[in-house]
């Protein structure tokens, strides 16, 4: 049986990840982080069926992401992807496979930049450092 949560709640959830988002917008990550935190507790036992928390834990680690820690990046990545929704987001993928890239570990960055490809295409790969489509363009052409 999942976790119910109130329309209160649900409402207070929303206004948290929205404050959230604007912080993250003006440079205050630590509040964003915080309000994305105090977002998941609302959620409670309910977070592992909600596309809410998917959301939540992405934007948990693109923080991560672009303050270059990347091991706090890969543990919220890795929870978005496990939780309902997150497996098959393209952005996802590719951030696990840059993450995976960096840490020399390039057969699994090799699978994970090939889901972002078969996910959104070569445009996700648009704004990033072409070594990333580099390592899984040998495998698209042979397709």
């Amino acid at each position: 049986m999942s976790a119910m949560i109130t329309p209160e709640q649900f409402n207070q959830i929303g206004d948290l990840i929205w404050e959230a988002q604007g912080l993250h917008l003006r440079g205050k990550s630590a509040g964003a982080i915080k309000r994305y935190h105090e977002a998941l507790a609302l959620l409670g036992d309910a977070a592992t069926e909600s596309v809410d928390a998917t959301t939540i834990y992405f934007n948990i680690g693109e923080i991560y992401w672009l303050r270059r820690d990347v091991g706090q990046a890969l543990e919220y990545f890795r929870k978005a992807v496990h939780n309902k929704g997150g497996l098959g987001i393209a952005v996802l993928h590719l951030r696990l496979g840059q993450i995976r890239y960096e840490q020399g570990e390039l057969a699994k960055a090799q699978d994970e930049l090939m889901r972002a490809y078969l996910g959104a295409g070569a445009a996700v790969f648009a704004d990033e450092d072409p070594k990333y489509y580099a390592l899984i363009q040998p495998h698209i052409e042979r397709t």
